[in-house]
């Protein structure tokens, strides 16, 4: 593992920040492999570097993308709306309200996002 990670921490002039950025950036475009290879790389640079929590966060990303059937159907605009306020911690109900929509589309939403994510809970979509 410590050689894996002198050999991508190089090619990364060493920055884990900007090595997770990349990462985040391919999952925002829809580049669910090269998104996972990043966040395996972020999780070796910083388990070496004793960064835990990165390494459990980046960990549990790089499983959900693993998980992500080929090809998945990106995120509407509106999904990722609805998700990235599910991952704030917002109930459906909340969000219904913010966004003028009904708890019965919001929850629609998060199903379709849940579907092709490729996850099961909405706990999990916080790593998209």
């Amino acid at each position: 593992m410590q050689e894996q990670a002198e050999v991508i921490y190089a090619a990364c002039g060493g920055d884990i920040e900007a090595l997770t950025g990349y990462a985040e950036a391919f999952e925002a475009d829809s580049r669910a492999e090269h998104a996972r290879r990043a966040w395996e790389h972020v999780r070796v640079l910083a388990a070496v570097n004793g960064k835990s929590e990165l390494a459990a966060e980046a960990a549990a990303r790089a499983e959900t993308l693993r998980r992500r059937p080929a090809g998945a159907t990106p995120l509407t605009p509106r999904e990722r709306e609805v998700v990235r306020l599910v991952a704030s911690g917002h109930s459906s109900a909340a969000i219904a309200k913010a966004l003028f929509l009904s708890v019965r589309t919001v929850d629609t939403h998060i199903g379709r996002a849940m579907r092709k994510a490729g996850v099961r809970s909405r706990r999990d979509l916080q790593h998209l």
